[in-house]
């Protein structure tokens, strides 16, 4: 099953990205949904068990800071795109407003010389001004609005013609195949993860990981019966607090090795081996295997 979904802010955009998955990508998922929409949309397919998510705009800003697990590919706006979008705009008349963000727009301004057009632009600096923009561009009698989803919505509340921009199929293809190597890390990710954890629960000596505050994340089975304390009640929980003897700070302050530790839990003795984690010079935790 794909875990990749594509949310567009509108629904005119359907069409050109089924042409644009089609053949190689058409096992994403795509659904519409604009800003606040395309976030329960995500929350939606994550529940099914999607990962990565497709889309654009502010819509992609908000689904991708909506939850940090989620990963987010946006589809990337072109030049190009605002031009063929102003072409199409030409056969509900000649007078354009072209609302957008500033980069975006920056430095177009012979597009009306070249397409025979008169085209005005009202550069965005962020999405509160998309409503007098809209507005001004009414007052300034053009014939048509061109610009982002979130402009269409505007317009469409004060009955202006508009054309949502497009993006090209190309930039789709791209975003698609971005967001599969995306998926495909996460599966290698998940893969070595389930054979860590294997090996981690079928060892035959007991098995603990701490973070640099001494917090317990791995608490495997030998651990639980030695100690007879569950991994759902370890883990989170201090070493200090479950296995005082233990001395895990010395560790955590060093980068040596503490070997063949002899020490006594529940009547039993165990030989217990401490190793500190690092990474650049700094301990970031401690592995701590024992044997009864």
């Amino acid at each position: 099953m794909s875990i990749i979904a594509c949310i567009l802010p509108d629904a005119s955009l359907e069409e050109q990205a089924r042409l644009a998955f089609q053949d190689r990508h058409n096992d994403i998922r795509i659904e519409v949904g604009l800003m606040k929409e395309g976030i329960r949309q995500a929350e939606k397919l994550a529940e099914e068990g999607f990962e990565v998510f497709i889309s654009r705009g502010r819509t992609a800003f908000l689904i991708k800071n909506a939850n940090p697990e989620w990963s987010v590919v946006e589809i990337p706006f072109t030049v190009l795109d605002v031009f063929q979008t102003i072409k199409r705009a030409k056969l509900h008349g000649k007078n354009i407003g072209v609302i957008a963000f500033a980069p975006l727009i920056s430095g177009l301004d012979y597009f009306g010389t070249i397409m025979g057009t008169s085209i005005r632009f009202y550069p965005l600096k962020d999405e509160s001004e998309v409503k007098p923009k809209v507005l001004a561009a009414i007052e300034d009698k053009v014939d048509i609005i061109v610009g982002g989803a979130v402009t269409g919505s505007v317009a469409n509340q004060h009955n202006i013609p508009f054309a949502v921009i497009e993006n090209s199929v190309e930039s789709m293809r791209q975003s698609a195949q971005e967001a599969k190597n995306i998926a495909m890390a996460k599966q290698r990710e998940k893969t070595k993860g389930n054979l860590f954890k294997a090996v981690i629960d079928y060892a035959y000596d007991g098995i603990i990981s701490v973070d640099g505050k001494g917090l317990i994340n791995i608490f495997n089975p030998v651990a639980e019966r030695v100690t007879q304390i569950p991994s759902s009640r370890a883990i989170g929980r201090n070493i200090q607090e479950v296995w005082p003897d233990l001395e895990v700070r010395r560790t955590l302050c060093s980068t040596k090795e503490d070997l063949a530790q002899l020490l006594n839990i529940n009547n039993e003795q165990v030989v217990c081996n401490k190793v500190p984690i690092c990474v650049d010079g700094q301990v970031v935790g401690v592995v701590i295997n024992f044997q009864d």
